[in-house]
């Protein structure tokens, strides 16, 4: 009625704009990610095996449908974020072997450039946070 509506799709889509673009710099490459082969990093690689594959597809499908260009290892490692973020703090415990390994995985990552550093680093300050023990 009054524009309030298209105002914030607006300052939502300048915002993801601002956030693409501080992850992959003024020219993001298109969205490259295998969907399949990210879906199987995050739970091999990044979870231990400990999540079953089709209960990371949804997630891994969701985000690779959004605006953020992708690369399977970034697909991977934010869908690896987002399972343990999803964990109760009180559940984390029996993960906090398998988020150490995660972290180091996505570090060799970052440092072969196969994952976006801005992603990697906060990876890395989230499971921080989130895992301490």
């Amino acid at each position: 009625m009054f524009g309030f509506a298209k105002k914030k799709q607006a300052q939502a889509s300048t915002l993801l704009d601002g956030f693409v673009k501080s992850i992959y710099g003024p020219n993001p490459p298109k969205g490259t990610a295998d969907v399949q082969e990210a879906i199987r990093m995050a739970a091999d690689c990044l979870l231990g095996g400990v999540f079953e594959k089709d209960d990371l597809a949804l997630t891994a499908m969701n985000l690779n449908d959004g605006s953020i260009p992708y690369s399977t290892h970034d697909l991977a490692v934010s869908v690896a974020l987002r399972a343990f973020k999803d964990v109760p703090p009180e559940d984390r415990r029996h993960l906090f072997t398998i988020q150490l390994n995660a972290r180091m995985t996505v570090s060799g990552w970052a440092k072969e450039r196969k994952v976006a550093m801005p992603l990697a680093e906060a990876f890395e300050n989230v499971l921080y946070k989130d895992y301490k023990p």
